[in-house]
C-alpha cells in the first residue's frame, strides 16, 4: 500500500510492518496470530485487509469490510500488488511496482544462473525455530537468488522444527529474521551472531556466515 502512494490511507499495521518508515508511525493493532478489536474499531477503517483466514475471522464482529490477501507464496505476493491496486484506486501504480519486482526477480534468477547452490536457512522465530518452508515465499526468492532452501523439502510455508533438525540440516547460511530480544523486527547482526554461537557445529557459524540483515549478506564476495 505504501509502495502504491496509498500510505496516507493507512492508519492501523501489525508490530511487523516495519518498512517503510512511514508504517512505523501507524497504530499497531497486532501481529500475525492476533489483533485487537478495539484498537481496530478505535480507527474506524473502511477496510481491513488480512491475508489468512484466521485473522478475517478474528475481525468479522466488527462488520467492515475485510479483504483477504493471500502473501503465502510469491506468486501470490506478486498477484497482490494488483489486487490492492484495484482497491484503492491506483492501478497504474499497481502495474508499475509489479513490473519492477518481476524484472527484478528475472534480473536476480540470470545473474544466478550457473552459481553453485549454497544451503541458506531462513529462521522466523527462535526457540522454538520456525523456518521457511518449501511452500513460503522466501523459499522462491532464495530460489531466484541461486540459494537453496536447507528447509526446502519439509511440508508447509512456516514449518516448526527443532534444535537437532537445524543442526542435521547443516546450513552453509544462516538468515535470522526473527525479533530482537526488544521485540522489534528487525534483529541485529551482532546480537543475532551471539546466539547462534551456542551451535558452534552448524557450518554457517563455524565459518562466519550468520546473519540478521538479509540473504545478499551471506553470499561470497
Amino acid at each position: 500500500l505504501f509502495a502504491l502512494g496509498a500510505g496516507p490511507q493507512v492508519v492501523g499495521v501489525t508490530r511487523f510492518c516495519d518498512r517503510p518508515p512511514e508504517a512505523r508511525t501507524r497504530t499497531v493493532v497486532g501481529d500475525a496470530v492476533s489483533v485487537s478489536l478495539e484498537k481496530v474499531a478505535s480507527l474506524r477503517p473502511d477496510l481491513v485487509v488480512v491475508n489468512a483466514e484466521g485473522t478475517a475471522a478474528a475481525v468479522a464482529p466488527l462488520g467492515v469490510r475485510t479483504l483477504r490477501v493471500p502473501t503465502d507464496t510469491l506468486e501470490n505476493l506478486l498477484d497482490a500488488v494488483g489486487i490492492l491496486g484495484r482497491v484503492v484506486g491506483r492501478e497504474t501504480e499497481a502495474r508499475k511496482v509489479e513490473g519492477r519486482m518481476r524484472e527484478a526477480l528475472a534480473r536476480a534468477r540470470e545473474r544466478a544462473s550457473g552459481r553453485p547452490r549454497g544451503r541458506v536457512l531462513l529462521v522466523i522465530q527462535r526457540d522454538p525455530f520456525v523456518v521457511a518452508g518449501g511452500g513460503s515465499y522466501p523459499h522462491a526468492l532464495l530460489e531466484a537468488l541461486g540459494a537453496g532452501n536447507a528447509a526446502g523439502d519439509l511440508p508447509g510455508a512456516w514449518p516448526l522444527v527443532s534444535a537437532e533438525a537445524v543442526l542435521a540440516r547443516a546450513p552453509e547460511c544462516i538468515v535470522d529474521a526473527s525479533l530482537g530480544p526488544d521485540g522489534t523486527p528487525s534483529a541485529r547482526t551482532d546480537e543475532t551472531i551471539a546466539y547462534w554461537r551456542r551451535f558452534p557445529g552448524i557450518p554457517a557459524v563455524r565459518d562466519g556466515r550468520v546473519r540478521g540483515e538479509g540473504v545478499r549478506a551471506c553470499r561470497d564476495p
